[in-house]
């Protein structure tokens, strides 16, 4: 069923014209998904080889190198495609966009976990007889300022 010429189309075929929406997001939330060309174009460039990101990733497997370069091109693809072609811009394989956003993800963790530095320190003693000889020495000074302590606050004898 259509409405008249001009006029103002039945709700079940405006809802089908226009955009959806996901329930209770807006229209900025929608814009700043990872689906976005400029986003994933941002996180390509980080994490491919010479990007911020790319000395905090490990070497294997061989794919978290070139994720980046295989998805900066397919973004050049589509964007010449719609401005040549008039071609609508194709989506990203959501299994390239998984390892795009978990590499980035990765990357971002262990730089911060490299500015953070080691939580444990490094051991100071080379063996555990070191270490029990250092202690005693430690405890040896404690117990003798607490026995110079109580014999300097005893009450004297008038």
């Amino acid at each position: 069923m259509t409405g008249p010429p001009g006029g103002v189309p039945p709700p079940k075929e405006a809802a089908a014209q226009g955009p959806t929406r996901a329930a209770g997001q807006s229209k900025d939330q929608q814009n700043c998904t990872t689906t976005s060309a400029e986003s994933l174009e941002e996180m390509a460039l980080a994490v491919m080889p010479g990007g911020d990101l790319h000395p905090f990733l490990p070497k294997q497997p061989r794919w978290y190198s070139r994720i980046g370069g295989k998805v900066l091109q397919h973004v050049a693809e589509q964007r010449l495609n719609a401005e040549l072609y008039g071609r609508q811009f194709l989506p990203l394989h959501s299994l390239d966009r998984q390892r795009l956003e978990f590499m980035h993800q990765l990357a971002l963790g262990r730089r911060r976990g490299a500015e953070t530095g080691p939580v444990y320190a490094e051991p100071a003693y080379a063996s555990l007889e070191q270490a029990r000889c250092a202690l005693g020495a430690l405890f040896d000074n404690i117990a003798a300022e607490t026995l110079a302590y109580h014999a300097g606050s005893r009450r004297m004898a008038a």
